[in-house]
């Protein structure tokens, strides 16, 4: 992560983990993919993130089947782009 912060492609600005400790959520701000549709979505599109995001937890905490959905996007006019990642089997 700290290698797209160096190339200019994000600001990776909080990453936290839910209480009952099933979820992270990442904020990010200045992603180039939502840059270059500022304001323009109806959608979050910062796809590449999302699974380089996914990929990265899973290696971290050595879990297959991670998921992460961005729920906010700069990209739709949000303040920053957000990310929640969590394994799947916790889906309900």
């Amino acid at each position: 992560i700290q290698q797209f912060t160096r190339y200019g492609w994000l600001i990776l600005r909080d990453i936290e983990l839910s209480d009952n400790q099933r979820e992270i959520t990442c904020t990010v701000i200045k992603s180039v993919e939502a840059m270059t549709h500022a304001g323009k979505s109806d959608a979050p599109i910062c796809y590449f993130l999302e699974g380089f995001l996914c990929g990265y937890m899973e290696v971290v905490f050595n879990k297959k089947d991670m998921m992460c959905e961005e729920v906010s996007c700069q990209a739709m006019g949000d303040d920053v782009c957000r990310f929640v990642i969590k394994p799947k089997f916790w889906e309900e």
